[in-house]
């Protein structure tokens, strides 16, 4: 994935198809992370094998909806439209556990923005 990922980035010729695959490669190493991370708690479960029961977990499902992210900037930069004209591009990663879950990329972000509310609802 990440090799892909890294080639299209190579061969992008518009900002919006870098910051999607630029999205996609941060996405996935955050995956790559989190097995990483399991893959190290399982051996250590295993090397350490105590005889106690282990408790399982409860399942159930999560949804999660309306992310809403409160946005700070410099009183004069925002109110008396001074400073820079520079734009970001946002999206939000959920991390639970092994699984990665991510929103739809919110492009053109603004000192005259008050706040970003990502629309997704992502169900655990």
């Amino acid at each position: 994935m990440q090799e892909g990922t890294n080639k299209l980035l190579a061969a992008c010729r518009y900002q919006l198809q870098s910051l999607e695959a630029l999205k996609s490669l941060l996405t996935s190493n955050e995956r790559i992370s989190a097995y990483m991370l399991e893959l190290q708690r399982r051996k250590s479960l295993k090397q350490n094998k105590s005889p106690q029961k282990a408790l399982l977990p409860c399942t159930g499902k999560v949804a999660i909806s309306d992310i809403r992210m409160p946005l700070i900037w410099k009183d004069s930069d925002h109110f008396k439209n001074r400073g820079d004209y520079r734009r970001f591009a946002v999206f939000c990663l959920l991390k639970i556990g092994t699984e990665v879950y991510d929103t739809a990329m919110i492009n053109n972000v603004d000192r005259s923005m008050t706040d970003i509310a990502f629309e997704d609802v992502i169900t655990l």
